[in-house]
Parts: C-alpha cells; structure tokens; sequence
C-alpha cells in the first residue's frame, strides 16, 4: 500500500513527463500490476469539460467599474469647480497657484489623458470667471447695462468678457500644464528605475 501512496505522489509529474526514466518504468509497472492506481491514472487523464464563461459577473463587473469610474469623474469636476470658484484671479487670491498645480498632478495622474485634464482646468474657471463677472453687479440687466456704455455693440461686449475668461482660464490652466509636466517626468524617472 505504501508503493500506491507514492505512485499518487508522483502521478502529475509523471502525466506532465517531468520524471526521470527509471521512475518512469517504475510507476508503469506499478500501474500494471495496481487496478486502483491504473483506475486513479484514468481517472486523471480524462479531459475536464470545457468552462463556460461567467456572462452575468463580467457584465456586472464591468458595469461596477463604469460606475466608479463615472463617481470619479464627477468628483473631478466639482473639485474643478470648487477650485475655480475659492482660487480665481477675480478674488485676488494667489492660492489658485498651488491650486491649479495639484489638481494638474491629480487629474493627470488619474486620468493620463492631457487634454481631459487641459479641460477639466480650463473650462470651470472659464464658465466661474464669466459668471462672477455678470454676479457681482446683482443682475444680468445691470451688468449689461453698465458694461454696454463702454463698448459699440453687445457683440463686442461678449468678446471681450469671453476673452477675459479665456485669458483668467488660460493663466490658470498653465500652473495645470506644471502639474501635468511633473507627472510626466516622475512617470519616466520611474520607468528608466525600473530598466535599471
């Protein structure tokens, strides 16, 4: 009985042929002289039936991952906003550098995708700019109609205050492009490490 216990033992070496000859003639003799070990081997050389693959827990695996990726999204954009409403040039706060320069880092970092990150820069403080323009005269009708007296049509007063949030949104969105750049440069700083 204890030659079966080690015929057992050596069975999946034996069936992948990781043994060497003279076991090899062993447990060959030893299965055709022990019914229950030469049942055991056939057993075992039988070809399991194929898997079929889960459908349902990949669909809700996926589905789970595009939902969190979708709650990430949108807290980047309320972070963006929060940003673009505590930090903005408007309220003469310098803090929108460091600012800006995290949020760079963290959404590039999160997203690697330089333009998605550009975006979630620029256009908060963009919209952000252009509005607390318009709010800090109480009204859209008192903005318009101080701010028309000093240009020739409504044409050019538009252009002038979406170049204003173009140009607050593009200073802000430089210290971004900073974030952005240490990123880059840790990533590469890590990868040449890791060749090393």
């Amino acid at each position: 009985m204890n030659s079966c216990k080690i015929a057992e033992d050596l069975l999946p070496l034996y069936e992948e042929n990781l043994v060497q000859t003279e076991t090899k003639q062993w447990i060959e003799q030893h299965l055709a002289s022990c019914p229950n070990c030469k049942k055991l081997t056939s057993i075992e050389m039988e070809a399991l039936p194929p898997l079929t693959p889960p459908k349902k827990a990949a669909a809700k695996m996926i589905q789970h991952a595009h939902l969190k990726l979708t709650i990430y999204q949108l807290v980047f954009v309320i972070l963006s906003f929060a940003f673009a409403m505590n930090t903005s040039l408007l309220n003469e706060s310098f803090a929108f550098i460091l600012s800006y320069f995290i949020l760079g880092i963290v959404t590039f970092y999160f997203y690697r995708h330089i333009i998605l990150t550009l975006l979630l820069a620029f256009v908060p403080i963009f919209i952000w700019t252009i509005y607390a323009a318009i709010a800090s005269y109480g009204s859209y009708s008192k903005w318009y109609a101080d701010q028309i007296t000093h240009y020739s049509s409504t044409a050019s007063l538009v252009m002038n205050s979406v170049s204003g949030g173009v140009w607050t949104a593009f200073i802000h969105t430089l210290f971004t492009v900073l974030g952005i750049l240490v990123v880059k440069l840790l990533i590469q700083a890590f990868k040449k490490e890791d060749a090393a």
